[in-house]
Formats: C-alpha cells, structure tokens, sequence
C-alpha cells in the first residue's frame, strides 16, 4: 500500500530480518515477585503502577474520542473517522525494553533478539516478532497475577490522541526520535528520551523511535465497519497492524491517526512493542 511504509524493502543496511541472537542462556536469576507499587499520580494527573521490572503502566479512563482522520487529511485506511467508547485500561508508560526483554528470554531459556549493535538496556526491545511479543505478555502475567497483552489499535490511539503524541505542533528534535531532525540518535534511543514528547497521559514514545506491534489483525477497510465500543479490529487476516512510526520515519508516519502493518513472523529493526493491562 502506498499510504504505508514499506517494511520490505531491500535496504537490508537499514532494516533487519535477523534471527535471534545464540547467546547461550545464563541460569536464570528469579526476581522476588512483588506487588504493584500503591497507585502515584504522574504531572498529567493519571494514576501509575510500578511492577517487579520496572515495568510502569499508566491509567487510561473510560471515554469516547474521535479515531481516525478528517476526509481531507490522513490516509484512505484513516478514514471515515469515527467515535468510539475505551473501557478503562492501562498502558506501558514506555516500550519494552532489552533489558526487561532478555530477563524474560534468559528465565525462559529464549534466545535473545539482535540489537543490531546499537546497544541493550534501556533501548526499546527490536527484531522481535507478534509472537514474541504475546509471549512477553503471558509471561508477564504468569508472574504478576495481572492480564497484561498487547494493546488494541483503539486503545493505543486514544492513548497517543493529538495530532502528534505531543500535541498538533511540527515535530521537532526535543520531541522525537525520528528520520532526519538531528535528534542526536540515528537509530534508536533509550526510552523516555523525549519526555517533551509525552502524550497527554503522559506516555512517552508514542511517536517514533520504533513501530510498536498492535494486537489487531489489519484491514484497510475496517474502519467503515468498526464498533463503537472498544473496537477490537477484524476476526482474521495476514498482517497485524502496527502503530507510532520509528527512528527510520518522517512526519507523515508518525502521526497518531496513521496506521500500518507488517506480517507477523517478520523480525525487524523498526519493530518493538509496549503492553497494555486490563483495569483489576
């Protein structure tokens, strides 16, 4: 599709379909399982929980808002725009992480995904596929009796809602890790880098540094059909949708309304995720 990046390219310089990185697992060091740290307010007003992982999840209230883009704007698969009802949930206030990512490969004897050399740790966990991320999330609930999963495309934009994450200003290189603003990152960054680019939950990240896996299954139409309550994308398909554009991307991608997709199996190096959790 036009409107989409195209994530198969043969830039293979740029974009990666590397296997797992054979780092022979180390015994896995258990990590004390904790509760939730009590509820803390963030500067935007919404409650936040801390898990074992540092894993931090914001509270996202129940309401409607307009998914989408105006006919004159966006792109056809944005269209019509639309308003839905978001039961509450709760959404990672960053993406996974290497760090958080290669405990749970290491306790589950995985192998651990590539980094392309650009460094672990804080980065946002890349070249890992929609079944990898689903795996994450299981194994995140195994250990914290909470259902956490990927979130869905509704979700996820009401999330991010402005025209940017930040707001409707141009992006800037105090706001966004992406292609082309000097951002002193030419892959990606660790995240929260750009805490002037927090969304107005206070998320940091929804725009760029790395596409972030959906759990929705993609359709160009499916707007036209969508529920007006807590939408939950089409029963089938080949793609799953991802959304926020990367380190790789211009402004047309990184805007909150654009949607695309890629095949689930693939391991790319534009690719990370972030969990939501079901309100207990």
């Amino acid at each position: 599709m036009s409107t989409q990046p195209q994530f198969e390219t043969t830039a293979a310089n740029e974009i990666s379909q590397a296997a797992p990185t054979r780092i022979p697992a180390e015994k896995p060091q258990e990590e004390p399982i904790q509760a939730a740290s009590p509820n803390a307010l963030n500067k935007k007003g919404f409650a936040e929980k801390v898990f074992f992982n540092h894993t931090i999840m914001v509270h996202i209230p129940a309401g409607d808002f307009t998914i989408g883009s105006p006919g004159t704007e966006g792109n056809k698969d944005e269209h019509p725009a639309h308003k839905v009802f978001i039961k509450d949930f709760w959404l990672g206030k960053y993406e996974v992480t290497f760090e958080q990512f290669d405990f749970f490969c290491r306790e589950t004897r995985r192998s651990l995904p590539f980094d392309e050399g650009w460094g672990r740790g804080k980065r946002p966990v890349i070249n890992v596929t929609w079944g990898d991320a689903q795996a994450y999330c299981q194994w995140l609930t195994k250990k914290t009796g909470n259902n956490f999963r990927l979130p869905n495309e509704a979700e996820w934009e009401k999330a991010a809602r402005e025209k940017y994450s930040w707001g409707n200003s141009a992006p800037t290189a105090n706001k966004v890790n992406m292609n082309g603003r000097g951002d002193g990152f030419p892959f990606t960054a660790p995240v929260g880098s750009f805490p002037q680019g927090e969304s107005p939950y206070g998320i940091m990240d929804m725009a760029g540094n790395v596409w972030e896996w959906i759990a929705d299954w993609y359709d160009a139409q499916y707007y036209k059909v969508s529920p007006g309550l807590t939408p939950r994308g089409p029963a089938s398909g080949s793609k799953r949708v991802v959304r926020g554009g990367s380190w790789k991307n211009g402004p047309q991608f990184i805007r909150s309304a654009n949607r695309s997709s890629e095949r689930p199996a693939l391991r790319l190096n534009i690719i990370g995720f972030r969990v939501a959790m079901d309100q207990r």
